[in-house]
């Protein structure tokens, strides 16, 4: 069965809702575009996040993963283009780490293209975003929400 990752983060910072966690976790077992969804929450901590998102890519073999973020101040849902390998916490994580300016991958680039190396992932991942959350998207006819 084809298979779309999508992640988001626990609560952090004191909160105790991560509104992107809550929205990804409705789409869990859902197919939308064809795919089966696997949703997984992350833990808010440097380098765990990163060892669980692996081990759940491993276990899953999806074909697309998409990992959802919180961006307060956003009022729209919004693809990033561009990862920069670079921690530089603004608070600490819940495990109390606040890396400033380390980089995520020693040795690695500085900056990646993250999706959108393909027309067709970039035409896949806007129509998974329209149908995931149709109530966050605007009309057609409109200047699109999802920046790519």
């Amino acid at each position: 069965m084809r298979t779309v990752l999508i992640t988001a983060f626990e609560p952090f910072g004191g909160e105790q809702i991560n509104p992107s966690w809550e929205a990804v976790r409705q789409l869990h077992e859902r197919m939308l575009c064809g795919f089966q969804v696997v949703a997984k929450e992350l833990p808010c901590a440097f380098g765990d996040a990163l060892t669980t998102l692996y081990a759940e890519m491993e276990a899953q073999q999806p074909e697309l993963v998409i990992a959802v973020g919180q961006a307060g101040g956003r009022t729209d849902i919004t693809v990033e283009r561009i990862g920069i390998n670079i921690n530089d916490a603004r608070i600490a994580d819940n495990n109390g780490n606040q890396p400033i300016d380390e980089p995520i991958i020693p040795g690695g680039p500085a900056a990646r293209r993250l999706i959108f190396l393909h027309c067709r992932l970039r035409r896949l991942s806007k129509e998974f975003v329209k149908q995931a959350f149709p109530h966050r998207c605007r009309k057609p006819q409109e200047p699109t929400s999802v920046t790519m």
